[in-house]
């Protein structure tokens, strides 16, 4: 094999294997949102499916300044939309506080403002009710990261960022993957 053609193989080998980690990489990045189904009394899992996407975020309060704080946004196939917020540690039972602001900033520089939440189930979690279709409105039309800040009404501060992209076609697999699996458990 003649120094040209070594040259010129190895030039597309190259070619090649960037191309490959630039189409895997936006695959990654178009979709951040996971697939799921919610688990039954008895720990099986049930029919209803969810997405969600994890994220670490901080905690302001007069114990800590920029804590940690693990946070899991969820969506489900009913459009409930649930935000776990734990401190210090991701499996701890999530706060939950009947009163409180989230405030959400998108890359174009608009801003939502919710207020009030019910608790998601008895271990806690804030289900946002008043204003969960503004939820998706603002999501749907978000590119990029969203800043979420979440203030309880007392003393502490929740900050977070949630990617965007995809979210539309994200939660139209959602609808999909929860008809297969309405479909598949009959």
């Amino acid at each position: 094999m003649t120094l040209k053609k070594l040259t010129c193989s190895f030039l597309i080998t190259i070619i090649l294997l960037v191309a490959s980690a630039f189409i895997n990489n936006a695959e990654a990045e178009e979709f951040h949102w996971m697939y799921n189904t919610f688990l039954d009394e008895f720990g099986k899992q049930s029919k209803s499916a969810y997405m969600h996407q994890d994220t670490v975020g901080t905690v302001s309060n007069m114990f800590a300044l920029d804590g940690k704080c693990y946070v899991r946004v969820i969506i489900s196939h009913n459009d409930f939309v649930g935000i776990f917020l734990n401190e210090y540690k991701m499996y701890r039972t999530p706060i939950y506080f009947p009163r409180g602001l989230l405030k959400m900033r998108n890359s174009k520089g608009e801003i939502l403002e919710l207020r009030y939440f019910s608790k998601w189930s008895q271990y806690g979690g804030l289900h946002i009710i008043n204003g969960k279709y503004n939820f998706f409105d603002f999501m749907r039309r978000s590119v990029g990261d969203v800043h979420i800040m979440i203030h309880d009404d007392e003393y502490s501060t929740y900050r977070f960022t949630i990617n965007a992209n995809g979210f539309s076609e994200s939660y139209m697999r959602l609808q999909n993957y929860h008809t297969l699996k309405q479909k598949g458990s009959e």
